[in-house]
């Protein structure tokens, strides 16, 4: 817990909270935080270690502030308010960096670094890519935590509002509150098994849609591949869907399905997989994929650490830089 300080100004509800930081006792935050996401008063009381009276006296502060029930209990459970849900990823994210503050120090150590890492990415970036910067990361800190956060189709803002450090995609994920550099283009190819009965080391137009594929599940990410999908190629064969990319490469093997997918991922599992690359009958427009990062910590030299460790992960040569 912090000490208590405070202010005339107001909360913006809308902005960075400074608002209230300011004029509330900044340990409400964390009373906050445990009743929005405690199931009862008292377990949300055990949270942070307080009596159920002194957190009763909690709710009541932070009601009385916000001008909203934010929970309701009865016999039926807790039902949070339209506000207490809007604050929840909110107030989780003010104390986080309340935390960074607290111990942010000028000069970075990864030898001796515990701090917490958060990086968010697609399924098929965190496959063929996150793999490696988290252990060239944990290699050379070995006491850092690192949480591969998965974007699940998640807005930016979100993902940042849930303490990620730095979110990877593609340019369609790009929210320009935020900065973001260039890390690399990525084209699609197909990936079939290596002894397919019917489709040599190219294939033609008629070839790809009288073929049978394999895809992944509408409820999958599927921003990095379908989207990309030049529109004459569009009307294929879906025979099998799958939930994971590698779950779809695995099934390729002994059989005459096709995948369509990422080249980083394809080379990746034509490598450890009876597998081989033929290339799309119609060229396809590459997607270019970019970290993106809260502008105020562009300085850090925790960042500035994690970005090195970015570029020199990538499958290709890359000579851009932090802007």
């Amino acid at each position: 817990m912090v000490e208590q300080f405070s202010s005339e100004n107001s909360f913006d509800q809308e902005g960075s909270g400074t608002g209230l930081i300011r004029r509330l006792n900044l340990n409400l935050l964390y009373a906050l935080e445990a009743i929005l996401q405690g199931r009862t008063l008292t377990e949300a009381a055990m949270l942070v270690s307080l009596s159920q009276p002194a957190m009763s006296l909690s709710l009541r502060k932070l009601r009385r502030y916000f001008d909203d029930e934010l929970v309701v209990y009865s016999k039926q459970g807790k039902r949070v308010t339209a506000l207490g849900e809007a604050l929840r990823p909110r107030v989780h994210r003010l104390i986080m960096e309340a935390g960074n503050l607290f111990a942010f120090k000028v000069d970075f150590d990864p030898a001796t670094t515990r701090r917490t890492i958060r990086l968010a990415a697609p399924e098929v970036i965190e496959a063929v890519y996150l793999f490696k910067v988290a252990a060239m990361m944990s290699s050379e800190a070995p006491l850092l935590n690192i949480d591969l956060m998965s974007t699940d189709q998640k807005k930016t803002e979100d993902l940042f509002l849930n303490g990620a450090d730095i979110v990877i995609g593609s340019e369609n994920s790009l929210d320009p509150r935020y900065d973001n550099m260039q890390l690399s283009s990525i084209e699609l190819t197909c990936l079939i098994w290596e002894n397919h009965p019917t489709i040599g080391e190219e294939m033609s137009i008629e070839q790809y849609l009288e073929a049978r594929h394999v895809d992944l599940s509408p409820s999958a990410e599927t921003d990095m591949i379908t989207d990309w999908i030049p529109e004459p190629l569009r009307d294929r064969l879906v025979c099998v869907r799958a939930n994971h990319h590698a779950a779809m490469a695995n099934i390729l093997e002994n059989t005459d399905l096709v995948l369509t997918t990422n080249s980083w991922l394809a080379q990746r599992l034509a490598h450890y997989l009876s597998l081989r690359l033929v290339p799309l009958p119609v060229k396809s427009k590459s997607s270019t994929i970019f970290v993106q990062w809260e502008r105020h910590r562009s300085t850090e030299p925790f960042m500035q650490w994690m970005f090195s460790h970015l570029i020199r992960a990538l499958p290709y040569p890359y000579e851009q830089h932090p802007r």
